[in-house]
């Protein structure tokens, strides 16, 4: 039995016994075998749990991205319409998932949703119109949209008339 304590403890090397197996040097520490245990065990974990939790924290980051896209390009058309001092408007496309932008009287910039996000067709709402506004001065028509993906996240987009804000929130 003290063989067997004398090999444990003179390979992992915390621990020092005399001729008689008695206990008389403790080193302090972690030596470089239990340091690499630890750290696969961790790097094991890690890689676990990142299949377990990397497809929902992936869907959140997708549709993020894309509210983002289109939160960019409402403010984009409030800002050009301050700038050229002529409306613009966004008109909805539900069916393709896409935005077109005017500015004066040409067409602009197009939006395109990536796959897997799309418009909540009845949650467009901009008046009696599937457009969206900005006057000049920079007010704009009030109104929302929510974008959801496939995996059932909604981000509803605000635009607040009469300051021409727009805002974004997570619905769920």
């Amino acid at each position: 039995m003290h063989i067997l304590y004398w090999l444990r403890w003179n390979i992992i090397g915390s621990l020092k016994l005399n001729d008689n197996f008695e206990q008389f040097e403790q080193k302090e520490g972690f030596t470089l075998l239990e340091l690499l245990c630890v750290i696969v065990v961790l790097s094991l974990l890690f890689t676990f749990s990142l299949q377990v939790f990397g497809s929902g924290l992936m869907d959140y980051y997708y549709i993020w991205s894309e509210v983002q896209r289109v939160y960019a390009f409402f403010r984009e058309a409030r800002q050009k319409a301050i700038m050229t001092q002529l409306e613009s408007e966004i008109y909805f496309y539900p069916r393709k998932n896409k935005l077109v932008m005017n500015s004066g009287k040409q067409k602009e910039a197009a939006l395109t949703l990536k796959n897997g996000i799309y418009f909540e067709k009845e949650s467009i709402s901009f008046g009696s119109t599937e457009q969206a506004n900005f006057k000049p001065l920079g007010t704009g028509q009030n109104g929302n949209l929510i974008l959801k993906s496939d995996s059932g996240l909604k981000y509803k987009i605000t635009v607040y008339g009469l300051t021409g804000r727009v805002r974004y929130e997570r619905k769920n």
